[in-house]
């Protein structure tokens, strides 16, 4: 399935935090001052000090997790169970091509990968700037949209506030931006990944900490898609063989790869195509039997 460049999409996007939200760093603070639990923080490449960011592992799982139970509303074995029921746990042939194993793994193994088989996507650390320029105004907007806030142990025999059990955590409620890779996806993958989107977008899906408490509602805004492909006209990989186009004509220049970004109308127009005709592949692809 990655044997063979046939097209890539990188979606690029911002997400807003519309209610408190918080990556937690899980590190024990040293400073009396400090919250107990902290935003997490690293330096990058052009920052000289920490800045908050989301790390992709963290934008990923709950995508996924949320991905699982929609497909598995539709088939029970559409997605399989990480634990002891994970579809490649027993797969043991080694000599196997990247095909097979695709074949043999449940629809969401195909687009998030398993410890056998890559992922179809790739996401990325979302940062507090969209480029380098941004950097130096970062840090005083992360102190303007910084908030320390407080919880309390509830005593469920008494209903009253447990003893010695406040504490302290920090919500960051600046935007981030971040894209996400799909390499070679089937049409129902990539047209599966905006609707999770709008699924964001309607608070279905949480993200960070608290988010039983009222926090971690996200706002994600798809801003360009940049897409790369190798034939005369955009084409999808197929585990059939059957490479299939979109009924959108596609513009990208270049000679041995062909590439395009697409932002505003272009990109919405794009969106709303991708969804509505990768339905039905989407459909045939949760009812057919894996091998």
């Amino acid at each position: 399935m990655f044997d063979k460049f046939i097209s890539s999409f990188v979606i690029n996007f911002k997400v807003e935090p519309q209610t408190g939200f918080l990556i937690a760093s899980g590190k024990i603070p040293i400073d009396p001052i400090e919250p107990d639990t902290s935003f997490v923080k690293a330096r990058t490449t052009y920052s000289d000090y920490p800045l908050p960011y989301i790390p992709g592992s963290s934008f990923k799982g709950p995508i996924r997790a949320f991905t699982e139970s929609l497909l598995r509303s539709k088939n029970q074995n559409a997605a399989c169970d990480l634990g002891e029921g994970n579809c490649m746990k027993n797969y043991n042939n080694k000599k196997d091509s990247g095909i097979e194993r695709y074949k043999h793994a449940c629809l969401a193994c195909r687009m998030f990968g398993s410890t056998k088989m890559a992922s179809k996507l790739r996401f990325d650390d979302l940062l507090p700037y969209k480029s380098i320029d941004e950097i130096e105004g970062v840090l005083n907007r992360v102190r303007e949209k910084s908030t320390i806030r407080n919880g309390i142990k509830i005593d469920r025999a008494k209903g009253t506030a447990a003893g010695g059990a406040l504490f302290f955590y920090e919500s960051i409620t600046i935007p981030f931006y971040g894209s996400i890779t799909a390499k070679n996806p089937e049409k129902w993958q990539l047209g599966l990944i905006f609707q999770i989107f709008d699924h964001i977008n309607s608070g279905y899906i949480k993200f960070g900490h608290s988010k039983s408490r009222g926090m971690g509602r996200l706002k994600i805004e798809v801003e360009s898609i940049d897409i790369a492909y190798t034939g005369e006209k955009l084409t999808f990989w197929d585990l059939n063989g059957e490479n299939k186009g979109l009924n959108i004509e596609i513009n990208g220049s270049g000679d041995f790869v062909k590439t395009v970004r697409l932002e505003k109308d272009d990109m919405l127009k794009f969106i709303d195509a991708i969804k509505d005709e990768s339905k039905e592949e989407l459909e045939r692809a949760v009812n057919t039997k894996r091998e």
